[in-house]
């Protein structure tokens, strides 16, 4: 009899053994996924960050060419009505020495 329940007993404690290896082994597993998803994510992080970096200096570009598109606009504008002033000047002028 302590015979059987000595092997019941052997038997109970590496059954015992057993499940927590396998669970051990689990968590293993489980940790060495986190550890993927997590060298995943921070890759995508950077990802995220240098395209929108990128965006950043896209959209900076895109203003500073507006605003020099939008001066040079406004010199011509200011040259034209120079220039019109000039020629009316001339045209008047002109009227003027033609009438003496």
């Amino acid at each position: 009899l302590d015979s059987i329940i000595n092997q019941e007993s052997e038997w109970s404690a590496n059954r015992s053994k057993l499940h927590a290896q396998k669970q051990i082994n689990l968590l293993v597993n489980r940790i060495n996924l986190l550890k993927i998803e997590e060298e995943r994510a921070a890759k995508r992080i950077g990802y995220t960050k240098v395209k929108t970096m990128k965006i950043l200096e896209m959209k900076k570009r895109n203003q500073e060419i507006s605003l020099y598109k939008s001066a040079s606009i406004k010199n011509e504008e200011a040259f034209l009505k120079l220039l019109q002033k000039e020629i009316m000047n001339n045209i008047s002028s002109r009227n003027y020495n033609r009438k003496k």
